[in-house]
């Protein structure tokens, strides 16, 4: 008998050794499925059943079909939800190098997970000046979303009295029988159409720092919630929908993990709710091609959660656009990004071509953190100093295009081997601030008139420079950052001259005609707040 040839000998035991990738399975769930389905798109499971029925190995896909995932299964089952409990629990399942297990929209954007039970039959409170106006609950949920807009339930805006109410707070009242009395102050001081309380994270990946992780989550809506995604370890959120919470967007993100052409909307009430919230165990994350938009405190938060601790660390930040937040109600410390530390060696993260526009305080705030490169970035229409850095060393401002609006362009004092060059600084005008003696004396920036902006429409977002912009031929070369440059020298602002925004060979998400819709372009924000609601 002829022995098997040496190859084949090798590929048989390569077939031993290795998972055949045959081993993935595939598993369909609809707000329709049943408990007793076979997983089959034409039978699919309800998402209950196979979050405690299914034991999902990596390379395993669930496919979300279309429709409304809903906190409210749960809200039958008990009166409030656990802490660890979700509309969509990935925790503790753990993907391997090269097979992820994936949970995707069938169609994208209409798979929807919403954290959000409705709150119905409101009064007008009695014998109170102020516009309040009352309904009874079984819980006192973790937070509301009241015409839109999320309200305090918890110490920062809860009044103490009925008396004291002011816009945008809330006020409970518990009953012998267990039962509460939910009274609200609505923003805009009108009646309740549309409220929602959120009891919940909609989506939790709380992976420990050390487990494999590898989740994807893709296409999906995540609404309505307390937080909406619990970001795990080397976790990645690609192409969803965050919007409406009544804290957090997301937060986590442990080693490894990834936000990707995600939308992120309508965030919290007040400064410490936050768009993406990176904690104290975040390290080599990446956040590219996402929009923030509306959110009330930081649209990016790196906080390392005390001293003495060396990470986050190797954040990438770029093509990244911020726009809007929420001082239209009134809320003041919103940033567009938050670069906090702990202690020597957090920080190293890498914040390169991102937009942020709006009324933040400032667009970039660095403390406790180190040797961080913010670079060929766009930072406008600040209402305060636009770039503040304090208590960190080496860091490298180069390229960005920077305006002042009623603060200085630069505040903060971060030593000599902090540099900040080769930045076009706008509008230059009468009494504006000094950057600072350590960047002033012998770094090269340059000023022009605020009547000469730089770009082709900033009012329509298109931030690509016009010809002739002082902007361009300005910069100075950075490895792996400005390597396509085709003039004397690479160009300040996010874009070199000639290249495109959007579309195919652009570098930016395009923001979504729905977005548009609620929020459009070219109107005061308290203008449309006075007319309207999102909701409307």
């Amino acid at each position: 008998m002829r022995r098997p040839t040496l190859p084949i000998v090798v590929a048989f035991c390569i077939a031993l050794v290795v998972p055949c990738p045959m081993d993935a399975a595939t598993y369909f769930v609809s707000p329709a499925g049943k408990s007793n389905g076979d997983a089959t798109q034409s039978k699919p499971l309800d998402i209950r059943t196979l979050q405690e029925k299914v034991n999902l190995k990596p390379g395993d896909e669930v496919v979300l079909l279309d429709g409304v995932y809903s906190v409210e299964d749960i809200l039958a089952r008990k009166q409030l939800p656990a802490k660890s409990e979700a509309v969509l629990r990935a925790g503790f399942i753990q993907g391997s190098p090269g097979e992820p297990i994936v949970f995707r929209a069938a169609n994208r954007h209409q798979a929807i997970l919403d954290g959000g039970a409705p709150v119905t039959a409101w009064h007008k409170t009695p014998d109170v000046a102020a516009p309040v106006y009352h309904c009874t609950l079984p819980y006192q949920p973790l937070g509301l979303l009241v015409n839109g807009e999320s309200m305090a339930t918890g110490h920062s805006r809860h009044a103490d009295s009925l008396d004291k109410m002011t816009p945008g707070s809330s006020f409970f009242q518990q009953h012998e029988n267990g039962r509460f009395t939910l009274h609200v102050r609505t923003w805009n001081d009108q009646p309740p159409r549309e409220a929602f309380a959120c009891c919940l994270d909609v989506v939790l990946d709380a992976n420990f720092p050390g487990d494999e992780g590898r989740v994807i989550f893709e296409g999906l809506v995540v609404r309505r919630g307390q937080q909406g995604v619990g970001l795990g370890e080397r976790a990645t959120i690609r192409d969803c929908i965050i919007r409406d919470m009544a804290n957090q967007g997301i937060a986590g993100g442990r080693r490894g993990a990834i936000v990707e052409d995600c939308v992120i909307y309508n965030i919290g009430d007040t400064g410490n709710h936050h768009g993406i919230y990176c904690s104290g165990h975040s390290e080599d994350v990446i956040l590219r091609r996402n929009i923030w938009w509306r959110i009330s405190g930081g649209a990016l938060h790196i906080y390392s959660g005390g001293v003495g601790v060396d990470l986050p660390a190797r954040i990438h930040v770029e093509y990244n656009l911020i726009g809007p937040d929420k001082a239209y109600l009134g809320i003041r410390g919103g940033t567009g990004i938050y670069l906090y530390g702990g202690s020597r060696w957090a920080g190293h993260h890498r914040v390169v071509r991102n937009i942020v526009i709006g009324s933040h305080e400032r667009a970039l705030s660095i403390k406790n953190s180190h040797f961080n490169l913010v670079a060929n970035n766009v930072f406008l229409e600040t209402s305060s100093d636009t770039v503040q850095i304090y208590d960190g060393v080496s860091h490298l401002v180069v390229n960005n295009i920077i305006e002042s609006s009623r603060g200085g362009y630069l505040k903060g004092d971060s030593g000599p081997t902090t540099r900040f060059m080769h930045n076009l600084l706008l509008p230059k005008y009468e009494g504006w601030t000094d950057p600072g003696e350590h960047y002033t004396s012998r770094d090269t920036n340059s000023h022009t008139g605020k009547d000469l902006d730089p770009f082709v429409d900033r009012g329509n977002f298109d931030f690509r420079l016009k010809s002739g912009s002082e902007a361009i031929d300005m910069g100075i070369p950075l490895p792996l950052v400005t390597t396509a440059y085709k003039g004397t020298a690479p160009d300040t602002g996010v874009l070199e001259f000639g290249e495109h925004m959007y579309g195919a060979e652009g570098k930016f998400p395009r923001l979504p005609g729905w977005l548009l819709k609620e929020w459009p372009l070219g109107r005061s924000q308290l203008e449309i707040r006075a007319t309207k609601t999102p909701t409307d």
